[in-house]
């Protein structure tokens, strides 16, 4: 097709288009066109919606106003998703330097605890060891004591024990 060719294949199917906006009918075959049809079609462009008082075009003006509106609100709400979008990367990122720092800190709590039992093993084995020496000093003492005390008979003294010295000494002497 031609470059005029295009341009009348355009024009003829828009002007019915046309034809109907502004009331013409056009002349169709009137076997075709029952009197309900023509009716219709002439009340759908002539009638006055909203009690009577808006035309065609304070429709369409209605409905740009609304479609406007609708726009503004979408590219509000593009604006917010962006926002909640960048935010939501951000606490993304957030998050995973927090479960870093979470597995960090829980390899230094259980290396922690490892140590700290480590730490009372040892204490319990000191306290066992420091227990232990203090029987054996005191087993120490008491030989010294019974020692001096065959000295001091051997030598022609007497002495006496006190009753508590007497029942500790049979004691540590088990």
């Amino acid at each position: 097709m031609t470059r005029h060719g295009c341009k009348g294949h355009w024009l003829g199917s828009m002007l019915p288009l046309f034809a109907c906006l502004t009331g013409c009918t056009g002349s169709r075959d009137p076997a075709l066109v029952t009197g309900g049809d023509r009716d219709s079609v002439a009340q759908r462009f002539d009638q006055r919606h909203d009690e009577g008082t808006r035309t065609v075009i304070e429709s369409a003006v209605q409905l740009s106003d609304k479609y406007a509106q609708l726009t503004a609100k979408a590219a509000d709400l593009h604006e917010i998703n962006q926002e909640l979008t960048q935010e939501n990367e951000q606490l993304m990122l957030q998050a995973a330097d927090l479960r870093a720092k979470l597995k960090q800190a829980q390899s230094e709590l259980t290396n922690s605890n490892e140590l700290l039992m480590d730490l009372m093993g040892e204490l319990s084995l000191w306290k066992q060891d420091i227990l232990g020496f203090r029987h054996e000093m005191r087993k120490a003492n008491n030989a010294q004591l019974e020692a001096l005390l065959k000295i001091l008979e051997g030598l022609g003294g007497e002495a006496e024990l006190p009753e508590d010295q007497a029942a500790l000494t049979m004691s540590l002497a088990r």
